[in-house]
């Protein structure tokens, strides 16, 4: 389907396989505007302090700004993966850990934030590319836990910062499961990691994870 009018011929280009692409990062772009508004409206509120807050927002918005010029000029057709899926996704994940560090009593919130994010990437990736979102989240979310226990263990308990990645593995394990029987990574680096973590034994490899 060509575009309606020229204002959408603008935004989206001719090509019908750059113009989905590209409306569904502007998708991303306007969830990740309304993020950025409610973000900042908790920091006037002094819910959240400021001066992260608004790091949060620019690197959102300006990550916004380079995936929308890297589609808009063509050159995502040099990837691999042409839709950027997995940067696209990598983006909100990792600055949802950033805020886990400063959100304090209310970064329960952003375990919330991740389940979308992974279950998006879960819908969109390939077997291969779920497991390693999955894997990256678990363990940036564990290394991020343990620095904050570690700087101010009067503030963060052990105790709860475990049931909580508990909670993370819960939904990491899950997706692991749901792409435990593909057979798309027979070789490479991806297929080498699983049978170094895991074994080749199919029963092992279950009970391991």
């Amino acid at each position: 389907q060509r575009p309606t009018g020229p204002l959408a011929t603008l935004l989206l280009g001719d090509d019908w396989k750059q113009r989905l692409r590209t409306r569904r990062s502007l998708w991303g772009a306007a969830v990740y505007a309304l993020f950025a508004v409610v973000i900042n409206l908790a920091a006037s509120q002094d819910w959240l302090p400021s001066v992260p807050v608004h790091q949060v927002s620019f690197v959102l918005l300006g990550g916004v700004a380079v995936f929308y010029a890297l589609l808009r000029s063509g050159l995502n057709r040099q990837f691999k993966d042409p839709s950027l899926t997995m940067p696209q996704i990598l983006l909100p994940a990792t600055t949802a850990a950033w805020m886990y560090t400063f959100c304090g009593p209310l970064r329960d919130g952003v375990l919330v934030i991740l389940a979308p994010v992974l279950l998006f990437g879960f819908n969109h990736l390939r077997p291969s590319k779920v497991r390693l979102l999955s894997g990256y989240v678990l363990v940036l979310m564990g290394v991020v836990m343990i620095g904050l226990v570690h700087h101010d263990p009067k503030t963060y308990d052990m105790g709860k910062e475990l049931v909580r990645f508990m909670l993370v593995a819960v939904v990491v394990v899950t997706m692991w499961q749901y792409t435990a029987n593909d057979t798309e990574e027979s070789s490479g680096v991806l297929h080498a990691l699983g049978v170094l973590l895991f074994t080749e034994d199919p029963k092992q490899r279950l009970r391991i994870q």
